[in-house]
């Protein structure tokens, strides 16, 4: 008996598995069936549907049919029909939600499988022509998220598409897209989808294959940049945006693009010939303009600090000129009004210090004179703007810094004590929202 008891067990086993195997197949004729009732007579056999539907889904769960292509089909079949429901309605109903919105995801995953296990051609033919059925449901989806501009939820129906497109010509079917064209173009369009549903790896995937490729979007050469650009992969970044100037010299896009890896890098050379031609091609951009004086004012600081006297007041000069240019096409730009402001706040500070740095000497004290009245006179100069600038925002601490000083250095300390407390409310994690100058008056 002992011999004979493991025999059994196995022999018991083997048929409980054989049964399962059968139920399975059972199920999978029944859902056929039940499938075709429906088809025959839709709206009297909706019971039929569900009914197929629970079958066919106790059928795949079983290991051995989990592997049958005629199960997936049937499956997909399935939902197939539950997604047609759906498009009647919103035909009659345009308003009406979608009872079973999951339904063509569920019938293209049991399309695929289908695809993977099919030993007969007759079962993979059905599962290209479930396939294309599916592609119209992606379509309407994808096309319906895009035109109310929801890019985000387009990415799932669209990105399906392009797979369903690609089976078909792997296996010599008519293919979604008619030409190369308009496959690459949905590719772009998916990319900026995912881009927006937060996968940048498949975005940055599909416009890897359109950059390969040359594809003519200035887009493709500016989003590869920033993702290039943002990995740390500057080499990358560098020869993608070369490509792409190369290819569309004129873009505005990738132009800007440039200018910013200039900033990040900075290489002022570059970015001022690169500004001015941004100036050139947008010339009511206030914006272009403040970074071109933001590029002299760096130039100046560096050249004060080493004590190039010529050079520093040569690129202070076009600082201003720029901001001002900036201030002329928007007046209350902050950044413009700030920036002027702190030209000639810092140059006043590095007189300061320069006035600490003199001796007791007649010759010494002569030149503190002479020191303090340029200060006073770049203070005076500055305050105009920074006051400015408080009206638009009056919690900027690097304002609130320069005013407390220049009116502590001017000798009005019950002001400077003012912005001095703003100061410590902002730095303490509060808020300054009210502008001193609109409640002063002045």
């Amino acid at each position: 008996m002992k011999r004979i008891l493991p025999l059994f067990l196995f022999l018991m086993i083997g048929a409980l598995s054989l049964n399962a195997q059968d139920d399975a197949k059972k199920m999978m004729r029944k859902a056929d069936r039940a499938l075709a009732r429906y088809n025959i007579d839709q709206s009297a056999n909706k019971d039929d549907l569900d009914k197929a539907k629970d079958l066919i889904n106790q059928a795949v769960k079983d290991s051995e049919y989990s592997k049958v292509a005629e199960a997936w089909v049937i499956k997909g079949q399935v939902y197939d029909a539950y997604a047609n429901m759906d498009l009647k309605t919103q035909i009659t109903n345009p308003n009406a939600a979608p009872q079973y919105p999951d339904a063509p995801y569920v019938s293209y995953d049991a399309y695929m499988n289908a695809m993977q296990y099919a030993e007969k051609s007759r079962y993979k033919n059905d599962a290209l022509d479930g396939l294309k059925n599916v592609a119209q449901f992606m379509s309407m989806e994808g096309n319906a998220y895009l035109s109310t501009q929801e890019y985000d939820k387009a990415y799932k129906p669209l990105d399906k598409l392009l797979a369903i497109h690609q089976i078909m010509v792997r296996n010599d079917e008519d293919p979604v897209f008619q030409s190369e064209a308009d496959f690459n173009q949905q590719k772009f369009v998916v990319s900026v989808c995912a881009a927006q549903a937060g996968d940048a790896e498949r975005s940055k995937e599909l416009l890897v294959e359109l950059y390969e490729k040359s594809y003519e979007e200035p887009a493709v050469y500016s989003m590869l940049f920033d993702m290039y650009n943002k990995e740390g992969n500057t080499e990358k970044a560098a020869e993608v945006l070369n490509k792409g100037k190369e290819l569309f010299p004129d873009d505005t896009q990738l132009l800007f693009a440039q200018i910013n890896y200039y900033i990040q890098n900075e290489k002022y050379d570059e970015l001022e010939a690169s500004l001015k031609q941004a100036i050139a091609a947008e010339p009511n951009n206030a914006s272009v303009r403040s970074a071109l004086g933001n590029v002299y004012t760096k130039l100046f600081n560096d050249n004060l600090e080493a004590g190039n006297e010529e050079d520093a007041l040569k690129y202070k000069a076009q600082a201003i000129d720029y901001y001002e240019q900036a201030l002329e096409i928007e007046p209350e730009s902050f950044d413009a009004l700030y920036s002027v402001g702190s030209i000639y706040f810092n140059e006043a500070a590095t007189l300061t210090q320069q006035m600490g740095e003199l001796g007791m000497s007649k010759e010494d004290q002569k030149k503190y004179d002479e020191l303090k009245e340029t200060t006073e006179k770049l203070f005076n100069t500055a305050l105009p703007y920074f006051k400015k600038a408080e009206r638009i925002n009056p919690g900027d601490q690097g304002m609130l810094i320069a005013l407390k000083e220049i009116y502590a250095r001017t000798g009005d300390f019950e002001t400077s004590n003012e912005f001095k407390k703003r100061l410590e409310k902002v730095q303490g994690g509060g808020e300054v929202t009210e502008s001193y100058f609109n409640a002063q008056g002045n």
